[in-house]
């Protein structure tokens, strides 16, 4: 997976890396997903008796691991644009 994640191409001349991490984006994906749902699953019913510091902790670990899904799928859609162009050509 090292060797085809430093892959090099020469477009136009110029000497490009190609990054092709897809399938562990995928996987990342999935796992931040399951965490985000363990983690709301954990903190919904007992969001009442919580103190402020630790809602506002609780809530930004579930806001940070969704930020991590967008950012992934958003890579991961990038990822695959950029070598169906590469094949195309």
């Amino acid at each position: 997976m090292q060797i085809i994640n430093n892959l090099k191409i020469k477009i136009d001349g110029v000497i490009q890396r190609l990054d092709l991490a897809g399938d562990g984006q995928i996987y990342d994906g999935i796992s931040n997903t399951i965490m985000i749902i363990s983690s709301l699953i954990q903190l919904v019913p007992l969001f009442g008796n919580l103190s402020i510091s630790v809602k506002v902790v609780g809530g930004s670990i579930v806001g940070l691991l969704s930020g991590l899904v967008i950012v992934k799928d958003v890579m991961y859609t990038l990822t695959q644009k950029r070598l169906d162009e590469l094949r195309a050509d």
